[in-house]
């Protein structure tokens, strides 16, 4: 996205919730989707029906950390304001990186930020 030791979020249609950072080399991200629209709850962050998260804090390729169906994490969604696109949460994650063999955990995650929607 361009943007350095910043924090992004998206909401796409609604239905996708997209929220990435990064600080020097250090990354992360998480993608959800919810068919029933984005809203206060909890999702697990699994990669089930488009749920994931990742990790990277190198610059070496193959150092990306993901959560799957064993390495799995929680997004809660705590509000959403429609009305001036800002949304807050938490989340936690257990990552893992299949070149390394290695397991990250993220804990005590929090945003309170403005989203785009484009």
């Amino acid at each position: 996205n361009g943007c350095t030791n910043c924090i992004t979020c998206t909401i796409l249609g609604d239905t996708i919730f997209l929220l990435g950072g990064n600080r020097g080399f250090e990354t992360l991200g998480m993608g959800i989707r919810d068919l029933n629209g984005i809203t206060k709850g909890a999702y697990n962050l699994n990669e089930i029906r488009g749920r994931k998260a990742d990790y990277k804090n190198s610059i070496i390729v193959d150092d990306r950390y993901f959560t799957d169906a064993n390495h799995v994490g929680k997004l809660e969604i705590t509000s959403v304001d429609k009305q001036i696109n800002i949304i807050s949460g938490t989340f936690f994650f257990n990552a893992y990186n299949s070149y390394r063999r290695d397991t990250v955990i993220i804990t005590e995650g929090k945003f309170r930020l403005k989203y785009t929607t484009n």
